[in-house]
């Protein structure tokens, strides 16, 4: 018994060595966030005039939809009828094999004159990748009318109604512009869906402002970003045509990387507004993420996949030591995530088998541990009550490990169904993901939206 003791005292020392060099980035983040102040900025009322009286450039809006006839309509009447922009229009990508959500946009269309449905070359479901570059396609080839500005949303996005006026100003500095996203609050706190807000806080009102200070690759959230036309043109540019990748699975995340590669300038402009009761109205997207663990893992798997496997596969390293810091960071999901549920599964029963002698040999590194993770729940926490107000903060703690679980399971699915793709090179194919919008949202068909493409 001894022995086996011994043996477990050596992986389990081992396994919080790794865990502990895996932590490490996450005090980078902090560093530069404390000595630097990094913080999200406030929009004054000076702010919003200026923002207001700018020229509107003319935004095209690409949403790509696959059976997304139960939102897609609510989806466009609502942001439509919230907007605080005229010089923009929606064009949704759709496929010949589901006319159910091509009619759902043509209604929307003849309603408003704001809304156009693209049909796909081929049947879905293929990429989203795919479907937009199909789109594009169509856009820049058949005589529709030249944009400033092409914006990408997904059909369960809320767009702030100052979200286009706030793009509109950063594109006269920035070619690549990513607005925050978050979760839509959900009513259980303890479910799989509430762990999507503490992630999305963090990370965007903390990551990407470091990434934004010290000037590396900034990633597309796949919602809430926008190119400039000159973008678009330098990044169509590549060999095979293309804008995005239609094999990867992370399509947005790799155009990210493209743009900082070719030089584009990239902005992540994180503003709020004070509105009655102080509280902070962010200029962000807004969407229900996955609230059941299987939908979740799905998803989670598929973005995993997409930047640890394929991305980190084709971009390799590169830039100066922050830029491959921040690939890290990016990758080393798989491998911490996998740990993670592993050190969540059988840490209490190695610590039960380990003799008391042997165990002293740990301390150390449980300690550092334990407080690197106290750590990032006050940050995590911290940044949960910066989006949401009525939020505590202290939540977080007790969704950790419901956390962990999902993305744990994600990791090993995201490492499976990667080998399987090398293995068989089947082509890759939209994951569907079923979506919601809150209730009520564009019931109303949107009023004064009229207007010619």
């Amino acid at each position: 018994m001894n022995e086996i003791g011994s043996w477990l005292a050596l992986a389990i020392v081992a396994f919080a060595g790794i865990y502990f060099l895996c932590g490490l980035d996450d005090l980078v983040i902090d560093f530069f966030v404390l000595s630097k102040d990094l913080r999200p900025k406030e929009l004054s009322a000076r702010d919003k005039v200026q923002l207001t009286n700018r020229r509107e450039k003319k935004i095209a809006i690409l949403v790509p939809a696959w059976k997304e006839s139960n939102i897609i309509s609510q989806m466009l009447r609502g942001n439509i009828d919230k907007l605080s922009y005229d010089n923009y229009h929606f064009f949704v990508g759709c496929y010949p094999n589901d006319l159910p959500t091509y009619r759902a946009v043509s209604e929307v269309a003849r309603e408003t004159g704001k809304v156009t449905p693209i049909l796909n070359v081929v049947p879905g479901p293929t990429s989203k990748g795919q479907l937009l570059n199909s789109v594009l396609h169509e856009l820049l080839e058949n005589h529709y009318p030249c944009f400033d500005i092409y914006l990408f949303h997904d059909a369960e996005d809320i767009i702030h109604p100052l979200s286009l006026r706030l793009i509109n100003s950063e594109a006269d500095k920035a070619d690549f512009i990513q607005i925050p996203v978050f979760s839509l609050p959900v009513s259980s706190p303890l479910s799989v869906g509430a762990t999507y807000m503490d992630e999305f806080a963090e990370v965007h009102t903390r990551d990407l402002l470091v990434r934004k200070y010290l000037d590396v690759s900034l990633p597309s959230a796949g919602v809430g970003f926008a190119l400039t036309r000159k973008a678009l043109f330098t990044l169509f540019s590549s060999p095979n045509g293309q804008l995005f990748d239609s094999q990867c699975l992370t399509e947005d995340y790799a155009l990210g990387l493209r743009a900082y590669q070719t030089g584009l300038k990239q902005s992540f402009p994180c503003v709020f507004e004070r509105t009655e009761g102080n509280r902070k109205d962010w200029i962000a997207t807004y969407e229900y993420f996955p609230k059941k663990l299987i939908r979740s893992i799905r998803q989670k798997a598929r973005w995993t996949e997409g930047i640890a496997l394929q991305s980190a596969k084709k971009f390799g390293w590169f830039g100066g030591f922050f830029n491959c810091l921040f690939l890290f960071r990016d990758r080393k999901a798989l491998l911490a995530n996998c740990l993670g549920l592993l050190g969540l599964a059988f840490f209490p029963v190695a610590l039960w088998t380990i003799p008391g002698s042997e165990l002293s040999t740990f301390t150390p590194l449980f300690v550092l541990n334990s407080l690197m993770l106290l750590n990032r729940m006050w940050h995590r926490g911290k940044a949960l009550r910066t989006v949401y107000k009525e939020s505590l903060g202290v939540e977080v703690i007790a969704r950790y490990p419901l956390s962990v679980m999902v993305n744990g399971f994600a990791g090993f699915l995201a490492m499976k169904n990667y080998g399987r793709s090398v293995l068989i090179r089947e082509p890759t194919a939209w994951v569907k993901t079923e979506h919601e919008l809150p209730v009520g949202f564009g019931q109303v068909v949107a009023q004064g939206a009229r207007g010619a493409l």
